[in-house]
């Protein structure tokens, strides 16, 4: 207890002078009665310039009021917090208690911290069962925290986890931060951060409380669990959604008859038609919806296991029959749950439908036949091998036994013998180089070379190949097919000499005809030479002429590459040109001559030959009187398979008698001849002259003398 006098100061605020104390008081300050007497209270006693908490004012209003006052107050000097008791004794004197409640005050500050913390920590634990993203969990966590925090006004929270952020207000990095880490399975994933805005209160024992530090380390504990529950809770969902979508469904079966179904997944009435009420409540038993031909099967296979020691095992497939009486195909993974004495109390199995699957393999069974029908039907080899210097083979049909004599399963890797091994070694390096700069290409091949078969004989091969990129794994496979074409090859050959002959024998007789006609030619030659009948002669030199066109045909056959077809408009160049050479003394006629490059065979080009010698011999005997200058067009097009021959001169025309030619051997001729042809064939007046046009259709006839090697 203390005794002061008020000394100096107004009736609001005054300071006051120790009269005397106790030897209790004066220990709070580790000083004696003696020593404190005459000290003035301001000295002793620091006031903080806080109406609230002043003791100045406080003993000020007692003194001047004489009402008695009580209240706590801090002392930072002594740290200590104090219960205040004051009252006058008289006028200017009051005496004033010291009551030390810091153990108190302290057992209070950790009975509101750990009510903070408590709340906090319920808090986080409750937030955790929220039907709520963990987005948003994280974010109402940081605006809460701070609360639990000695200065929740300008305390603020950080959650910082696998690089998203989440805070509450404004955020200030200073020496009046702490953090702890957040761990997810004992790997580091973020990190919980505590921070003041402002400075904190001198009094205060360091930046953070021991308990806030705990507080902080719980709390990061805490969301770490919260954060590896709701990415758990995530992936459990997602796998429930992709097994509700899916194919596979769960069972729990008791170990008792009829295999009652303990638990079924949701799907069920994906895969088996029924709901999982059906299943649980015994309305519908697992053994009714197996097969009855595969029901057996499945029991046994149970009952096998079960008395195993094995722990799981998986069923062959079977069938199953669903509520709406489909059959379905089904694998089952089962396990098997025992109790300690070894006796089985559940199956859980898993329960897959692979109709599809089978549906697939059945279709690809019914394929892989039809290919390996079609395949052995093929009259070669089917292969598919390697892009290396042997053509190491991946597979090879059975056919390359009966050309090779070896079984295919011997180049398959090159097990025996590579298929390079076996190619005729003067085609080797031509087919290598042939391959490969197909391959290079990315083009596909055709190719002709000799084998050598177990043997030793020799077969001729046509290979027909393309490569095949394997881009996946960066390699180059080759396919193709190869048949043995040793007969053709042969057949060729006999072919070819048989050519040889024939030809020779077609030139032969080419020569001789020519050779026959240039004998009856002479012969006639000299009947003209013989007779003084003019008629008789005129008729002779006109048989010479046609005599001589027939036989300018055969020596041109003769000439020609081809015996079956010449070149029609050379024909009837030359022809002309002998024509000229013959009449050109009486008349130097100027020729005009365009002719496409026209082919014909020669039951074609013998009559349009004959045809034109008329036409042309009688233009250079008849058409041109006098000096006049005589001109001469030939002209020779192919439209479409139809051939055209225009002559047209400038001389006196014709009469209309001698186009109808009923008088005239060579118009008789004319028209025998393109009746022959198949043609049509027309003189024509033009006012200038006379034009004559003759026309037919190609007609490639495999009849008549010189065609049997029409193509």
């Amino acid at each position: 207890m203390a005794y002061y006098k008020t000394i100096d100061g107004d009736d609001d605020l005054a300071d006051f002078e120790i009269w005397t104390t106790n030897d209790a008081y004066a220990r709070f300050f580790d000083r004696t009665p003696g020593d404190l007497a005459g000290t003035r209270a301001s000295e002793l006693l620091p006031d903080p310039d806080n109406a609230a908490t002043s003791w100045r004012r406080a003993y000020t209003r007692v003194a001047s009021s004489g009402q008695n006052e009580k209240f706590e107050l801090y002392l930072s000097n002594l740290d200590k917090w104090f219960e205040v008791q004051v009252w006058r004794i008289q006028k200017r004197v009051i005496a004033t208690l010291l009551i030390d409640i810091t153990n108190k005050k302290e057992a209070e500050f950790q009975s509101q911290e750990r009510t903070k913390e408590l709340s906090a920590m319920y808090y986080l634990s409750k937030i955790s069962h929220h039907d709520t993203s963990l987005a948003e969990m994280l974010q109402q966590i940081a605006d809460t925290l701070p609360e639990s925090w000695q200065f929740p006004e300008i305390a603020w929270c950080r959650i910082v986890l696998e690089g998203h952020e989440y805070k509450s207000g404004s955020t200030t990095d200073s020496q009046w931060t702490q953090s702890s880490s957040i761990e997810i399975e004992g790997k580091r994933r973020g990190k919980v951060e505590i921070g003041y805005s402002g400075e904190r209160p001198i009094r205060d024992e360091g930046p953070f409380l021991k308990e806030e530090r705990q507080l902080l380390e719980a709390a990061a504990d805490r969301i770490g669990r919260i954060v590896q529950r709701k990415q758990a809770e995530k992936k459990l969902e997602e796998t429930k959604n992709i097994i509700d979508r899916s194919t596979l469904v769960a069972f729990t079966w008791k170990n008792e008859e009829n295999w009652p179904v303990e638990y079924v997944s949701e799907n069920v009435r994906k895969v088996f038609g029924y709901s999982e009420k059906e299943f649980t409540s015994g309305s519908v038993t697992y053994e009714d919806c197996i097969h009855p031909k595969d029901l057996e099967r499945v029991f046994s296979e149970v009952q096998a296991n079960s008395q195993s020691d094995v722990s799981e095992f998986e069923h062959r497939p079977y069938r199953i029959v669903t509520k709406q009486g489909v059959v379905k195909w089904v694998t089952d993974w089962t396990f098997i749950e025992r109790d300690n004495s070894g006796q089985v109390l559940h199956y859980r199995g898993i329960i897959q439908d692979i109709t599809d699957r089978k549906q697939a393999e059945q279709e690809l069974r019914e394929s892989e036949q039809v290919y390996r029908s079609l395949v052995s039907n093929l009259p070669g080899i089917v292969y598919n091998c390697e892009n290396d210097e042997h053509w190491t083979m991946l597979y090879m049909s059975d056919r390359v036994e009966d050309i090779t004599g070896y079984p295919a399963e011997e180049f398959i890797g090159n097990r025996v013998r590579s298929y390079e091994s076996i190619i005729h070694e003067e085609d080797t390096g031509r087919v290598d180089r042939e391959v490969r700069a197909a391959v290079t290409a990315g083009k596909k091949w055709e190719i002709e070379y000799r084998i050598v078969d177990r043997d030793g004989d020799i077969h001729w091969v046509w290979e027909k190949g393309q490569p095949i990129e394997d881009r996946e794994n960066e390699r180059v496979y080759l396919n193709g097919f190869i048949e043995d074409i040793t007969e053709r090859k042969q057949i060729e050959k006999n072919l070819r000499t048989s050519l040889v002959e024939k030809e020779t024998l077609l030139s032969e007789i080419h020569h001789r005809v020519k050779n026959n006609l240039a004998v009856i030619s002479g012969l006639m030659q000299l009947q003209v030479l013989d007779t003084n009948n003019k008629e008789l002669e005129h008729q002779l030199y006109n048989s010479i002429a046609r005599i001589k066109t027939i036989a300018s045909v055969h020596e041109l056959l003769y000439r020609s590459d081809s015996f079956s077809r010449l070149n029609f408009s050379d024909t009837i160049k030359e022809l002309l040109s002998h024509i000229s050479d013959t009449f050109q003394a009486d008349h130097s006629v100027t020729r005009e001559i365009h002719c496409d490059p026209v082919t014909l065979n020669v039951n074609q080009a013998i009559p349009a030959s004959l045809i034109l010698n008329e036409v042309l011999t009688n233009v250079y005997k008849h058409a041109f009187k006098g000096d006049q200058q005589a001109n001469l067009k030939l002209t020779i097009v192919e439209d479409n398979g139809t051939i055209t021959v225009e002559i047209e001169d400038n001389g006196i025309g014709i009469r209309d008698t001698q186009k109808e030619g009923q008088n005239s051997m060579g118009m008789k001729l004319i028209d025998t001849l393109t009746t022959q042809l198949m043609g049509t064939s027309e003189y024509q007046n033009t006012g200038n002259g006379t034009k004559f046009i003759l026309s037919f259709k190609r007609e490639d006839r495999k009849t008549g003398v010189g065609n049997a090697l029409l193509d």
